[in-house]
């Protein structure tokens, strides 16, 4: 088949279209590229932002709370109390002061819920004397740094793990003195570190995947529900944590300690002793690049698809007389020969165009002339195949059976001829007797010959036919005639079928007749007359209770002249007149029985009315 046409067509659309997906390729991958660099600069300064405010309400955070502590270091009436309690005095009075020092601790705590603890050490050995935690006094904090540094001057012990309580601590302590600058103890406060986690290590401002992070300098992770990280004592690091613990501060793409690609801020906080790392993930942040490139890739995708559709109209438009008459030619070749060529212009085209179609025109009307001369041929060959194979067996069998009585008529007509000659008259008139009961059963054969050869010529009206009624004129006829001798029952349910009505009756009479003459020894003689369903199928059926018949005999019963019983009179052609007129209805006709001496149902359909 020519592919010149199409090949235009698609040279002309492929010539319009690489050009076009390598500008918005290009395009897409520019603005993304332009986008995550102003993005990137966009994110450094938010993330260096967001870190100058995180490590600012972290100092002041903790310098509040330092100057709350050192405030009630110096409260004239907690020096009166510790030296009470660390002077030598009465014990009622030591024991008032540090009933009075405690109710001050205690409500000092619910009214700054930062702390945890507030805790009054002696000034010499470090014993606990009172705490908010009343376990924790009588203990002994001699070597803690707290301890050691509040006693000269305002200390503040950042983040580490407490040996008392296993959790994350950060500890304010300050000296107690007299007037004249005598010790008298420290005062210490442990911190609530939730502050840390909601405030200093949230995630605001950083989006879903943002998050900040503290860490000492032996890269341990910090926070307030716990100190330590599972990825930083098994050895994983990332390049701000090695940055930020050597006292660096910068920003930069890397990937954290999980692996994951981010950028990120970082920077040490001197005064905490705290590496801070502020870190977004890079998904994130270039989405917005990925998305506006998928953007300019979107609307480019559907201009280009409009542009494409409308180049491809325009090289259809173009070359749209050559495919119509190519595919026509195509589809012709392969044997469809209603296809037209729809060519429409007014050049040589399309008059090539009408000339094509004029010419299948003719060949599809050649080709259903052929096909209705062959298909009249094969009908008239298939029904004169059946007519001669149906004739053949009807001159066989009428021959064989024709020439008994004809054998019989002639060979008593010699006896007859000799019966004269010798003058023996009562010999000869029993002659006569048997050539006219041959002559009658000639008569009775051609009879039925005829009527077997009217079927399917000679039809009635059809109408529609009661089978219950029909079939109880006939039992009750076949019952009188036969003086009680046989029991004939019809089914109710029997239907209304569409028919000859005299044809349906002799299908009836001769089945029952037939039932009745070959009950052979059956005492009680039985034939029913019913209907039964075979799944979407009504059949109908003559049972008898007689002779039955061998399997290999039940299909030769329906033949011409056979006969099983040569004993039982009858011509042989009743059933097969049955099997013609049921086959004329549109039916079928079939024998059932389990054998000799078990009964027969002779079961056949017809269409219902």
């Amino acid at each position: 088949m020519p592919t010149a046409p199409r090949s235009l067509v698609r040279k002309l659309v492929l010539t319009f279209l690489l050009p076009s997906l390598v500008i918005l390729a290009l395009g897409a991958v520019f603005a993304y590229f332009r986008t995550a660099t102003a993005l990137r600069e966009s994110v450094f300064e938010r993330l260096d932002a967001v870190a100058t405010v995180k490590a600012t309400a972290l100092d002041v955070w903790v310098e509040h709370l330092v100057h709350d502590v050192v405030l009630l270091s110096e409260l004239p009436e907690l020096a009166e109390l510790t030296s009470d309690l660390s002077g030598e005095v009465p014990e009622a009075r030591r024991l008032a002061a540090d009933e009075r020092l405690s109710r001050l601790v205690n409500l000092t705590l619910e009214r700054t819920p930062s702390f945890t603890e507030f805790f009054f050490l002696a000034p010499i050995g470090g014993e606990v004397l009172v705490s908010t935690d009343s376990r924790h006094e009588g203990q002994f904090r001699i070597y803690d740094r707290y301890y050691v540094e509040g006693r000269k001057a305002p200390f503040v012990q950042n983040v580490y793990p407490s040996p008392v309580t296993l959790q994350p601590t950060l500890t304010i302590s300050a000296p107690v003195r007299t007037e004249s600058g005598e010790i008298l103890g420290v005062l210490a406060a442990h911190l609530s570190l939730e502050y840390l986690d909601q405030n200093i290590l949230g995630r605001t401002g950083l989006g879903r995947s943002g998050g900040v992070t503290l860490v000492d300098r032996y890269k341990v992770v910090v926070t307030g529900e716990r100190y330590g990280n599972e990825a930083t004592v098994a050895g994983t690091t990332s390049v701000a944590i090695e940055e930020v613990i050597q006292g660096h501060a910068g920003v930069g793409l890397y990937r954290d300690s999980s692996g994951a690609e981010v950028i990120g801020a970082y920077r040490w906080l001197e005064d905490r002793e705290l590496g801070l790392i502020v870190e977004i993930h890079q998904r994130e942040a270039f989405s917005l690049a990925r998305r506006l490139a998928l953007s300019i890739l979107a609307v480019g995708s559907l201009v280009l698809t409009l542009l494409v559709a409308g180049v491809n109209l325009a090289a259809r438009r173009i070359a749209r007389p050559i495919l119509a008459i190519t595919d026509a030619a195509a589809r012709v070749r392969e044997g469809n020969l209603s296809t037209r060529a729809s060519a429409s212009t007014d050049d040589e085209i399309g008059a090539l165009a009408e000339t094509f179609n004029g010419m299948i025109e003719q060949l599809a009307a050649d080709a259903k002339a052929r096909e209705e001369a062959e298909a009249i041929r094969e009908a008239l060959i298939a029904e004169l195949e059946a007519k001669n194979a149906e004739l053949e067996r009807f001159a066989y069998t009428a021959s064989h059976d024709l020439k008994s009585p004809l054998l019989t008529i002639k060979g008593f007509l010699g006896y007859l001829k000799r019966d004269f000659e010798s003058g023996r008259a009562e010999r000869a008139r029993t002659d006569m007797e048997r050539i006219e009961g041959a002559v009658e059963k000639m008569e009775r054969l051609l009879n039925e010959l005829l009527e077997l050869s009217r079927i399917g010529r000679v039809v009635n009206e059809p109408e529609e036919v009661c089978l219950r009624a029909l079939s109880r004129e006939i039992a009750e006829s076949i019952a009188e005639r036969e003086a009680g001798r046989v029991e004939i029952t019809v089914d109710e349910a029997l239907p209304v079928v569409f028919g000859d009505c005299v044809r349906l009756r002799e299908v009836l009479e001769n089945l029952v007749e037939n039932a009745v003459k070959f009950m052979g020894a059956q005492s009680s003689p039985l034939v029913e007359i019913g209907v039964r369903r075979d799944g979407e199928e009504t059949v109908l059926y003559v049972r008898d209770n007689g002779a039955g018949i061998a399997p290999e005999y039940q299909e030769k019963v329906f033949g011409l002249f056979d006969r099983l019983d040569p004993s039982v009179e009858g011509t042989g052609v009743g059933l097969a007149i049955v099997r013609r007129i049921v086959e004329v209805h549109g039916g079928r006709i079939w024998v059932e029985s389990e054998g000799e001496n078990r009964g027969s149902m002779f079961c056949f359909t017809l269409p219902e009315g």
